[in-house]
């Protein structure tokens, strides 16, 4: 009978733990502000938050402020503002950044140092703006971008050969992309 109690009393540990620790994996992780009618970026973004989605909202400026001791952060989804630029250095402050979406808002100035300290960035989402240059040196080597999209701007001058070689995995909609572009350019 000892035997039998031991095995309940272990069994309900386990579960209570598993039941721990699935509070703490989702509690302050998602920072999820979409939809709403905010003006700038929140200062008060909890330090523990892991994805931020601030996504159809009115932001019209993104400064070096706006994103400061968020080292745990991977997923950044501002789409669907109003913001026109990409001030320098302004995502320092997350370098475990791996996804960031700015697509769908305003975006016509984009600095060479904009992405500054993201060497974990994989996917970059520029699309549906009014970009017509982006840097060559926005692509440093130590960032190693495997999804690009840039579609719905009116960009000129790329080189194509350059962005490409950024780029690791190159999903189906770019390829056709920069091939139309590729072909336009030779043309």
């Amino acid at each position: 009978m000892h035997q039998f109690n031991v095995k309940w009393a272990f069994l309900l540990f386990i579960m209570t733990l598993c039941l721990h620790v699935g509070e703490l994996s989702t509690s302050s992780t998602v920072y999820d502000k979409k939809e709403g009618s905010l003006t700038a970026v929140p200062l008060d973004i909890p330090a523990n938050t892991m994805e931020i989605v601030l996504a159809n909202n009115d932001i019209q400026v993104i400064s070096n402020a706006s994103f400061v001791d968020l080292s745990l952060v991977w997923h950044l989804d501002l789409s669907n503002n109003e913001i026109t630029s990409i001030p320098p250095h302004c995502f320092e402050g997350m370098p475990g950044l791996t996804k960031l979406s700015l697509k769908s808002n305003r975006i016509h100035t984009v600095f060479n140092t904009s992405l500054e300290g993201l060497h974990q960035l994989s996917s970059l989402s520029l699309r549906h703006n009014n970009l017509s240059t982006i840097p060559q040196e926005l692509f440093r080597p130590t960032i190693i971008i495997k999804y690009l999209y840039l579609t719905g701007n009116q960009l000129q001058g790329m080189s194509v050969f350059y962005y490409y070689s950024c780029i690791q995995t190159v999903p189906s909609c770019i390829y056709q992309t920069l091939l139309h572009v590729f072909t336009w350019l030779i043309l």
